[in-house]
């Protein structure tokens, strides 16, 4: 073994490692430990871990444990979406709706159905529903969401930088699950899609 591969394997070992240390750190309740999960994610995210981008964004999003940076939120969640995140493509929709700026937001609500986030139909459709005349998108997208029940998608990468993407996904039983089947009794009378 070179000490080039030795080099590599080591990286990689030890962006791991930060990576889940960070991920035990962020759901301690006391900022000291959030401080220090968001200080090991920057470090992951130097040393190349791809899906380290979507927490740095989302840590600049909610500001629990830096200040918070819209232009820094945004910058990050393009690069996990960029890197394949879904997830990042949501939160970017979700940012831009709470800014009132639909188009962008429905532009990255479709992205991330697109790239296979479950959760981004229910937000897409709500949005619509404030339109009357895309009130039929929106139960199409409602009765999708349904149909495929209440799932949370968690994407793992193996070790190497350019294996394979293994999604596991898990069903829950959630509340938009249970608002999306309320939303569509209410609309059933009123359009027949």
């Amino acid at each position: 073994m070179t000490f080039k591969t030795f080099d590599r394997i080591a990286q990689v070992s030890l962006r791991n490692a930060l990576w889940l240390e960070a991920s035990y750190l962020e759901d301690l309740p006391d900022k000291h430990s959030l401080r220090k999960a968001f200080g090991l994610v920057r470090r992951a995210v130097k040393l190349g871990l791809r899906d380290a981008r979507g927490s740095l964004a989302y840590a600049y999003d909610r500001a629990d444990s830096v200040r918070p940076s819209r232009r820094m939120a945004v910058h990050w969640y393009r690069k996990a979406w960029r890197s394949g995140s879904s997830g990042a493509a949501r939160n970017l929709g979700i940012t831009m709706r709470m800014e009132g700026r639909t188009t962008s937001a429905i532009l990255w609500f479709r992205r991330a159905i697109a790239a296979g986030d479950p959760d981004a139909r229910f937000d897409l459709a709500k949005m619509l529903l404030e339109d009357p005349d895309r009130c039929v998108e929106a139960v199409r997208l409602l009765r999708e969401y349904v149909a495929r029940g209440p799932q949370e998608i968690y994407e793992v990468r193996p070790p190497g930088e350019n294996g394979p993407r293994v999604r596991l996904d898990v069903r829950l039983e959630d509340e938009d699950f249970e608002e999306a089947k309320r939303l569509l009794q209410e609309l059933k009378g009123s359009i027949s899609a």
